[in-house]
């Protein structure tokens, strides 16, 4: 996939007032490098067919305008990853995954190609652009809508006409402010570390319109309808603050103190936002609508402070 060459270099969190950035993103025409992402393009007369069969959403229903939350899952309804659908001008797709489960993911989705007539590669002529902008401004770009609290898109277009459009806009941010506004949009992500230590409900897929529980078999569905219709989600996605002195990378456990021998969740995303701080999304026992105190690493690691979700998790 094309890399942008931007002539600013982008804000990060750590160097920044994150939080009074976030909290302005409407007021300003804001572009996010998304170089922790790569763009999958899949064509072919098949293809739609084939990824309703394998992804958690009705791919069916995508337009033009859009994108599309869905989880790829094993048999047993483990995520393998996570990503977003959208829909070719032309009647292919793309899909976008984080750079770590790229080459993965393409493997795994060619094995079960078989006979249909379906191309899948990493898209190399294209590029890809996050942007936070208001109303009244219009580009003349391929332009896909986020469904999140922040109002983004993604633009897809060829690289030296990404690189104009970026260099107009007030400010641009690095790929880790794209990661908080997923965070704090309850918006979960699967990197290499957690591949397969989350059923989709475990971090909120099916409260942010991830699942549709109508559509045809895929792997891992009948998982993950039993949990919905038969059982209770005994862990949930939240985001949290934390200190800590190491590297926060997603995967680490996290312990509750009335419950020392067994883990208690996991660290889903983390970015550094100051000295020793960080924002994180994770994946921690919930019950009766309540998390219990978790910390980091273990009973006596450092307590999460944990943050308000933009929409309401149910009490199971």
């Amino acid at each position: 996939m094309s890399i942008l060459q931007i002539q600013s270099p982008p804000i990060c969190p750590k160097e920044s007032d994150y939080s009074s950035i976030l909290n302005n993103l409407g007021s300003k025409k804001t572009g996010f490098l998304l170089d922790h992402l790569t763009l999958i393009s899949i064509t072919g007369s098949d293809a739609e067919k084939f990824l309703q069969n394998q992804f958690s959403n009705d791919v069916s229903t995508v337009t033009g305008s859009e994108t599309q939350l869905n989880a790829y899952c094993n048999p047993k309804g483990r995520i393998l990853a996570m990503l977003y659908l959208m829909k070719q001008a032309d009647g292919g797709y793309w899909i976008i995954v984080p750079n770590d489960l790229t080459s993965e993911l393409i493997k795994r989705l060619k094995i079960f190609v078989m006979r249909a007539k379906v191309s899948i590669e990493v898209e190399e002529e294209k590029a890809m652009f996050g942007m936070a902008v208001n109303g009244n401004d219009s580009f003349d770009l391929e332009i896909y809508q986020y469904i999140d609290k922040f109002h983004r898109s993604i633009a897809i277009g060829e690289p030296e006409q990404l690189n104009g459009v970026a260099d107009q806009f007030d400010q641009l941010l690095s790929s880790d402010y794209w990661r908080l506004c997923d965070m704090f949009s309850g918006l979960p992500q699967i990197y290499s570390q957690t591949v397969e230590q989350c059923i989709p409900q475990h971090i909120n897929l099916d409260l942010v319109s991830g699942i549709s529980f109508s559509k045809g078999c895929y792997p891992g569905q009948e998982i993950i309808a039993r949990l919905r219709y038969l059982g209770k989600s005994k862990y949930r996605l939240c985001n949290a603050s934390v200190m800590s002195k190491e590297r926060i990378e997603p995967g680490r456990a996290l312990f509750e103190q009335a419950q020392v021998d067994q883990k208690a969740g996991l660290v889903i995303d983390a970015v550094e936002t100051g000295e020793d701080q960080y924002q994180l999304s994770a994946m921690i026992k919930y019950s009766a609508g309540k998390h219990p105190d978790i910390h980091l690493d273990s009973e006596n690691g450092s307590e999460l402070t944990l943050g308000v979700l933009p929409y309401e998790v149910p009490i199971e």
